[in-house]
C-alpha cells in the first residue's frame, strides 16, 4: 500500500484513504466480489467472485463462477484506475476498473473496443 501512495501528498488527519480493497456488491445485490492489491509491488488489482445469492446460484447455473477470478493483475494506469483483462461470466474482455468514490467501484468491459458495458459496484460494510 505504501508503494501505491508514495509521492502523493498525505491525507488530512482523520481523512479516510480511498482504496478499492474490500468486498463489493453488484447493483442488483445478487453477487459480491473480493478485491485486493496484487502483483509486483502491490500496484496491480485482483478480484474474484466471493458470493452469489442463493436464490439465483441454482436457477441461473451460476455456481461455476463462485471463487472464479474476475480480474487478475490489472495494471495501474492512473490515480485509482486500472486496466487489463476482465472476465465476465466466462468471457474475457478489455476492461477498466476505477474507484470513482469511496463506496463506488466502476467496472467497464469492452469487446473490440467498440461495444462497451459499464457497471457500478457498491462497497459492502463487513462490520455489520
Amino acid at each position: 500500500m505504501a508503494a501505491l501512495t508514495a509521492g502523493l501528498s498525505a491525507p488530512a488527519a482523520g481523512a479516510q484513504e480511498l482504496t478499492p480493497v474490500g468486498v463489493w456488491e453488484a447493483v442488483n445485490g445478487l453477487s459480491r466480489y473480493s478485491v485486493s492489491y496484487c502483483g509486483a509491488g502491490g500496484q496491480e488489482l485482483c478480484a474474484y467472485v466471493s458470493w452469489i445469492h442463493p436464490d439465483v446460484i441454482v436457477k441461473r447455473d451460476n455456481a461455476k463462477y463462485l471463487n472464479q477470478t474476475v480480474f487478475d493483475n490489472l495494471k495501474r494506469v492512473g490515480h485509482l484506475r486500472w486496466h487489463g483483462t476482465v472476465t465476465i461470466q466466462g468471457y474475457a474482455v478489455d476492461g477498466t476498473v476505477e474507484l470513482v468514490a469511496a463506496d463506488i467501484l466502476r467496472v467497464t468491459g469492452c469487446v473490440l473496443l467498440v461495444i462497451c458495458q459499464t457497471g457500478d459496484l457498491s462497497r459492502v460494510d463487513e462490520g455489520g
